[in-house]
């Protein structure tokens, strides 16, 4: 969608990183972040529960994630269960030719 986008990542107390060119993924607060949620991850809470998904109670509702337009949040009671939950995200994300990718942070 970007054909030659670049980006810099200011750091507070710490400056500006060097100019560098972004080849994944959508700009941050882009307007078609929306639009690609209902597209390819609309049906991502169904998908979860139907395989397993740990849900939270919190108030009078039942939650398995929390989805929002560019973000997502996977719920879980135990430790074990989040590597489960992510196993299961890059199964459904596969299904839809996508892929589940797990930044590294530095």
């Amino acid at each position: 969608m970007y054909g030659s986008t670049k980006a810099v990542v200011r750091v507070f107390g710490k400056g500006v990183s060097r100019i560098f060119e972004q080849t994944r993924g959508i700009e941050q607060g882009s307007t078609l972040s929306p639009r690609l949620l209902g597209i390819f991850v609309n049906d991502i809470v169904e998908f979860l529960e139907k395989r397993w998904a740990s849900t939270v109670k919190l108030g009078n509702r039942t939650i398995s994630a929390l989805l929002f337009p560019d973000d997502m949040v996977l719920v879980s009671k135990t430790a074990c269960e989040p590597q489960i939950l992510i196993d299961l995200m890059a199964e459904y994300l596969e299904s839809k030719n996508l892929r589940l990718y797990l930044g590294r942070r530095t």
